[in-house]
Parts: structure tokens; sequence; C-alpha cells
């Protein structure tokens, strides 16, 4: 991976205190060896309202998964409305591949929604695929929640995304996070027999009344999320769906909310979903920032994607979790800092050291990306122009951060203030350095959506808002690469 640190001047005042952007651009070679198996569970909504065509292009998009999966993969489908059934997650040869087609053709809609069973069956099955076959670490795991409306039986709305609770795991520095990684086994798994306790004995054939919610379960499931990187997607299809509801579930599954608005949008986004998790080259990657000298250098944020940047403890620096990242890639990660005053000019003054760590598909072990950031201090610095691909990010994440709250505030009915929110950061960006290389930010956000729109069309402004304030935090850019059919 190549890793450069782009600063947003070309110089920076030594003889007063200034606040700072930079980006650490990474490229992600193209995977040259063969790639990961996946295991893949598709938890479909087939409640009545998916008759109108829907479900028959649900259906298609499975066939074409198929297609793509090979016999080192596996696959189940978890269907849902009041009640589920199962296509057992397994390796996917010729046969299984015949049954599979077999079951998908068969799939009917109709009843009412029950998000919370559908998704509590698919998690169990994910759990049986991983102690069945045992712990494959190696293996790219993901739940596909494909729903059109809201859950109106079962499990309450609220209560839903406890399915997915966890809680994260701090590491001061590299080092111990790369001893968490070892003490977990990743190379030992698939060999051991650790998986295969009692207590999971217990949780791979759990009875048909149980406890999701008791203590066992969930701590099962936050080691899938947090420990062993399963993630789980989520699709909202047209204007009913609850989109808060899916956002929530595809941020706790270290996954991405998907809008499709129209049946078109369903391959287009499928095919970025699968391609991301068929093209993984780093796994569990995580990037840490401490100042050189934290004396004179703060390290306020670090932005990528919808992550949350968290303090490493005993240290002045940051960390944030990236999950995997794909192949023939770029992407950008934003950091702001504060730097006090020095004494003299220096033209290489310290900043800021990067790690960026992850498991690397091609060689099967943990690898380190070091970095080493300085910038120029001068005594009075010249007018410059802000880097384009550094103002790029900040526009970014500024509409992204715009979207949010112009949702909130029309939600509280506040109307005006939002579009107000809105008009502003249009302006911000066309006044920007990067005006014209962030006119797609724009794309498909107007103001009155947030006024009378927001009124007629709630679901829909928000389901769109929240699609895109998703696609502005993503900024990478793989070439989805499938075999033909």
């Amino acid at each position: 991976m190549e890793t450069t640190i782009i600063h947003e001047y070309e110089q920076y005042p030594h003889d007063r205190e200034f606040s700072g952007n930079s980006i650490i651009n990474l490229k992600v070679k193209e995977l040259e060896k063969e790639r990961d198996p996946v295991r893949i569970i598709a938890v479909i909504d087939i409640s009545g309202s998916m008759k109108r065509g829907k479900l028959d292009l649900v259906k298609e998009t499975l066939r074409f998964l198929l297609t793509q999966l090979e016999e080192k993969d596996q696959f189940g489908i978890v269907t849902y409305n009041v009640e589920t059934t199962i296509f057992k997650c397994q390796k996917l040869n010729d046969l299984v591949k015949q049954q599979c087609l077999l079951f998908i053709n068969s799939i009917q809609a109709s009843g009412k929604t029950d998000i919370g069973k559908g998704l509590q069956i698919g998690l169990v099955q994910m759990m049986k695929a991983r102690t069945e076959y045992s712990y494959l670490p190696d293996s790219i795991e993901s739940i596909l929640l494909f729903t059109d409306g809201k859950s109106n039986v079962g499990i309450p709305e609220s209560i839903i995304p406890n399915i997915l609770a966890k809680q994260k795991q701090p590491h001061k520095t590299m080092d111990q996070w790369n001893e968490h990684l070892q003490k977990s086994k990743f190379k030992k798994l698939a060999k051991s027999s650790s998986l295969r306790s009692s207590k999971i004995r217990e949780i791979r054939s759990p009875p048909s009344n149980m406890n999701y919610f008791n203590e066992e379960t969930k701590k099962y499931i936050e080691d899938m999320f947090e420990k062993h990187g399963v993630t789980c997607n989520t699709f909202g299809m047209g204007i009913e769906h609850n989109a808060n509801l899916l956002k929530k579930l595809a941020s706790r599954g270290n996954g991405i909310y998907y809008y499709i608005g129209s049946l078109d949008d369903i391959g287009i986004q499928f095919v970025s979903c699968v391609s991301n998790l068929m093209n993984v080259a780093l796994k569990r990657c995580k990037c840490i920032i401490q100042p050189l000298v934290p004396d004179i250098i703060e390290i306020d944020d670090i932005r990528y994607g919808k992550a949350k940047a968290t303090t490493i403890v005993g240290h002045k620096g940051k960390q944030i979790e990236m999950n995997n990242l794909v192949g023939s890639s770029s992407l950008d990660i934003l950091v702001t800092y504060k730097a006090k005053k020095v004494d003299a000019i220096n033209t290489k003054s310290p900043l800021f050291s990067v790690q960026i760590g992850g498991i690397s598909v091609e060689e099967k072990k943990m690898v380190n990306f070091p970095k080493m950031s300085y910038i120029h201090r001068e005594t009075t610095t010249k007018k410059q122009i802000p880097n384009v691909q550094v103002s790029e990010q900040l526009n970014r994440f500024m509409v992204a951060d715009a979207i949010q709250q112009a949702i909130r505030e029309s939600t509280k009915g506040n109307y005006d203030k939002a579009g107000n929110i809105i008009n502003q950061v249009k302006q911000s960006v066309k006044h920007s350095s990067a005006a014209k290389e962030s006119e797609y930010l724009l794309d498909g956000i107007h103001s009155n959506d947030f006024g009378s729109n927001f009124k007629n069309n709630r679901n829909k402004v928000i389901s769109q808002n929240m699609a895109l304030y998703q696609q502005q935090c993503v900024s990478t850019a793989a070439k989805p690469k499938f075999r033909s059919k």
C-alpha cells in the first residue's frame, strides 16, 4: 500500500498558533493472488409489500451473486415475514448451487414484516456456519439485510439495533493492538478447536424459543462483529422503510446502508456492496495518529467514512477503525490538528506519526505502514491557495455533516433552519478552492426537500438524504471485478 501525506498549505507560521488540516492518501494495490473466501447470508423481507416487482429484483440479484461465488465460498438465505425459512449456509459446489437456485425461485411474498426475527435467525445461521466449518481467519463474512418496510410485528424497532450491540475495546498503541490480535489466535483458529467450547456448542444449536438478548448470545454477537470482522450491510427499498433503523444496524455492523429509491438502483448498489466484499485486500485495519511533539501539536480529530475517532488511552493521539480496505482503491483520511508557536523557522517541523495496520489477504499476516509527517514553518507566510485535494475532503465532510443537521432540524419541524443549513453548505462548497472538484458532492441535495417536500414525503427525504450522507462519507474508488456468467 502506498501512503502519501498532503497538507492544506505549503507553509505555516512559526510565530503564532494555527489550526491545520492534512489528508493521508492511501492507494491500496490490486490483489495479485486469489481472493479470500466469503461467507454471506442474505436476510430477505418477503412480506406482502415486496410483491410489486421488488422481490423479483432481489431474487435476480441473488442469482447474479451465485454466478460470482466459487466452491470455496459459503452462502445462505433467510427469508422472513412473521415466520422465517432457511437455506442453510454452506459451501457452494455445483449441486448446492442448483439447490439454492431452486430455493430462490420458490420464494413468494406474503404477510407482515418482522425484521427483528429475520435478523436474529440470520445471526444464528452465521453462528452455526462459523462453528460447523470452524472459524476460518481468511474468510470475509457479511450479513445482507433487505427490506422495503417497517417492522410491524415482533420486536419493536427501537430495540432491534440492540441485537447488534457492541462495545469498543480501546488499545493504547499499535503494538498493543497487534498483541490483542495475536491473542485472538488468528493464525491458529482454523486448526484449533477453541471455538468449539461448551458455550459455543450451546449457541450452535439454539432452541426455537432462544432468548437472543441473553448475555451469552450478545457476547458471541459482539465477538463476531468486533473480533472477527463480520459486517452487516442493509438495503432499504422504496420510501416506506425505517431508514434510521437500517442506518443504525449498518453502523453497528460496520457495514453500509444502501437506499434503493427505484428498482433500477438495486443492481448498482448490490454490485457495489458485493464488489467490496469480494475484493478485500486488507482486513480489520486501524489508523493511529500521534503527535511527534505532544507539547506543540494536538490532534483534534480523524475523519474516515462514518467511523468515529477515539482518544488513545494514556497518549495524546487518536485512532480510528477502518475495517476492510478494498484492492485497487484510493481513499483519504482527514486529520485536523492545532499547533502552538515555535521559536524559530523550521523547514521540517515535526507534525505527527501515522501507523496503519491490518491483516494482509495476500501475506496472511499483520502488516503495518508507518509514516512520519513534517511541515514548513516560516516567520511570515505568503497568501496561499489551499490544496485542492484537502479542500475536497473538507467539503465532503462539511456536506455530510450538513445533511445530518438538516435531517435533525426538519424532524423537529424547523424547516427554514434546515433549508438554510443546506443553502449555506452549498455556498461554502461553491466558493472553496475545490469548487469544481466538489460539484458531485451537491448532486441530489435540495434545500426545499427539508421544507414542504419534507412534510409531504418525510420517509423519502430521510431515506434519500441518509443514503447521500453515507455516500459523501465514502471516498474509496474501488474497481468492481466480476467473473462473466
